[in-house]
Formats: structure tokens, C-alpha cells, sequence
């Protein structure tokens, strides 16, 4: 399904190079974030709490001063650092999914060009799909008719070994006999 709706240019993709928290605010963190292959690298105060030192390396979308998502952006002091954007969650840049306050993270996207308008999907091929499940895990429940053969053969299966089990026994009486007989 097509959209006029566009992305605003000042939206875009960027590398997630340091994270350091606030000591003012254990929520804040001052990330600083590369917005283009030129390597421009922009201070930005988030409270997002999938933001961590784990993350650094991955694309994570910005919003820079100007763009309006739906507000306009401005560069602004936070915790007494200078923040010149906001990480964006999925509802600042009207895709679904994704919750709110949640740094969008993507891959699969240029570190400086501006998102698409809906999630992209993940490319997969068949080689990175899961393996099929273990055999057995999903099967077939047995009919009516199944059911009443599967319990006939386990009935018959205790009756002979019952009788196996008395004609053990028979024979170790026999013999008890005979040895007190000895």
C-alpha cells in the first residue's frame, strides 16, 4: 500500500558511537551519534532505556534540529549537556509497532539517509530461517479409530506380558517344589 506521507529530511540515520550516563539523572544519557559517511558527529540527550553501551555500533534513527516530528526540534540543554536532537521511537516517526520512549534501532539502512515511512521489514533468506521443528512437536492428534487401535495393542501388549509373567512364576513354583522336595 503507497503513501504520499514523507519523511522529513532532517530524519535520519545514524551510528551510535558513545553512551555516557547523566551523574545529574540516572535516566538521562548523552549519547553522541555519527549522521553522515563525512563522519559529522552530533551530542544527543536521550532517557530511552534500550540506549546502552551494548548498542554502540548500530544505526538508530535521529531527529535534528528543524525537523518536525510532529513538533519541531530544537537544539536545547538537558541535564546540563547541549543536545542538538532526539533518538526517535516508532511513534515520533509514525510507524507501527515499537513503544513508546524506545529508540528505533534498524539495519539494513545508510548511516546519513533518511528513513523510509513504515518499518522496513528484515531481509531474510532461506538460510536464515530457523530450523524445522523437532519431529513430533506439531504432529497430527490420532483419530477416534487410532486412539481405540493404540489402546487395544497396549491392552493386549499387559495381557501377554501378565501371562509371561504367570508362566514365570508357574515355573518357580515347580521348581521351589522340587528342591523341598530334595
Amino acid at each position: 500500500r503507497q503513501t504520499d506521507r514523507k519523511m522529513d529530511e532532517n530524519v535520519v540515520v545514524a551510528e551510535l558511537l558513545e553512551v555516557e550516563e547523566l551523574s545529574s539523572d540516572k535516566k538521562l544519557k548523552k549519547v553522541v551519534v555519527k549522521i553522515n559517511e563525512d563522519g559529522t558527529k552530533v551530542n544527543v540527550v536521550t532517557n530511552a532505556p534500550n540506549v546502552t553501551s551494548e548498542k554502540i555500533g548500530q544505526s538508530v534513527i535521529v531527529a535534528l534540529e528543524g525537523a518536525e516530528i510532529p513538533e519541531k526540534v530544537h537544539k536545547t540543554t538537558i541535564g546540563g549537556c547541549i543536545s542538538e536532537g532526539i533518538l526517535c521511537d516508532s511513534q515520533m516517526i509514525k510507524w507501527k509497532g515499537g513503544g513508546a520512549g524506545t529508540a528505533v534501532f534498524v539495519s539494513d539502512l545508510p548511516i546519513g539517509s533518511t528513513p523510509p515511512v513504515q518499518r522496513p521489514r528484515p531481509a531474510t533468506s532461506s538460510s536464515e530461517l530457523p530450523p524445522p521443528a523437532e519431529p513430533g512437536l506439531f504432529a497430527k492428534k490420532p483419530t477416534k479409530e487410532e486412539k481405540k487401535a493404540i489402546a487395544k495393542a497396549q491392552r493386549e501388549a499387559r495381557k501377554e506380558a501378565r501371562s509371561k509373567k504367570k508362566k514365570e512364576d508357574n515355573g518357580n513354583d515347580e521348581e521351589n517344589t522340587v528342591i523341598s522336595s530334595l
